[in-house]
């Protein structure tokens, strides 16, 4: 392990050290590039059950490597959500090769978060990405190969757009390359068309397309999008919804802009 510090030597010596795997490593670095997913989504990433997922994340739970939350509701309970520990954002500096104050982290940002209007946006649009990652795995010749969160996406593109996600897929046909925007029915046409105009100057800087991906909520909410949008240049716009998506990610879900036949990402691929 690659640590700069001895005090970083230090507290992450002895039991922690000692019982922690790859895989919980993986499992830190997504939660702090991600900021929060829940136990279903960190069993899509890297577990073969959910109940072993379960298991493993309890045991990083008492470390305490991961802090974890249930968000209110009315009837039933929510799963678990997952967040960074300060022992976990310790890994991932030493990891990194740099001292936790470098990095983007704070716990009381991150407990923060648990009760943010911003919360289920979060989930749902990394839900999306660990539900294809699953789908993916299962795949031969397939797999995620980076997903960036909105904390990179912000520093690589601010300036034009802030994605939700950005991707990099191996799939069948070829790689694909992939921007994804998650909308929950709370901004106004207009901003949406702001959206995809600075997509469009993204493109025009990249010198190279963008296959733009937007999951919306609902099947009427994606058609009274379609009919206001207008796409252009050297962006390739696919919307769908997040309920068609999850159901199965790489079935033909994607309907393209000025087309009436939904494709699969694969097919995108090919093109």
């Amino acid at each position: 392990m690659n640590v700069r510090t001895g005090k970083a030597e230090e507290q992450l010596a002895g039991a922690i050290a000692r019982r922690i795997t790859g895989r919980d490593r993986q499992i830190a670095d997504a939660l702090y590039e991600h900021r929060v997913l829940t136990a279903q989504q960190l069993y899509e990433l890297y577990f073969v059950t959910l109940e072993r997922a379960r298991e493993r994340l309890t045991q990083l739970h008492q470390l305490p490597l991961v802090e974890r939350f249930r968000p209110y509701r009315q009837y039933g309970s929510h799963p678990y959500h997952y967040l960074l520990a300060q022992a976990g954002a310790l890994l991932v500096a030493s990891e990194r090769g740099v001292e936790v104050a470098e990095l983007d982290w704070a716990r009381a940002k991150t407990l923060r978060l648990a009760s943010s209007q911003q919360l289920r946006h979060q989930v749902e649009a990394n839900g999306i990405v660990t539900r294809l990652a699953q789908a993916l795995r299962a795949t031969p010749s397939a797999g995620l190969i980076e997903w960036r969160g909105q904390r990179r996406c912000a520093q690589t593109w601010g300036e034009l757009v802030r994605p939700d996600s950005y991707l990099r897929l191996q799939l069948p046909a070829g790689p694909l390359e992939l921007w994804l925007e998650h909308d929950r029915s709370t901004e106004t046409h207009a901003r949406l068309q702001d959206k995809l105009d600075r997509y469009e100057e993204l493109a025009l800087a990249l010198e190279q397309p963008i296959a733009l991906l937007v999951t919306l909520t609902s099947d009427r909410r994606e058609q009274e999008a379609r009919r206001a949008l207008r796409p252009a240049g050297d962006v390739l716009l696919l919307t769908t919804t997040l309920e068609r998506h999850c159901a199965d990610p790489l079935a033909a879900n994607w309907l393209p802009a000025h087309s009436q036949s939904r494709i699969a990402l694969t097919d995108l691929a090919r093109t």
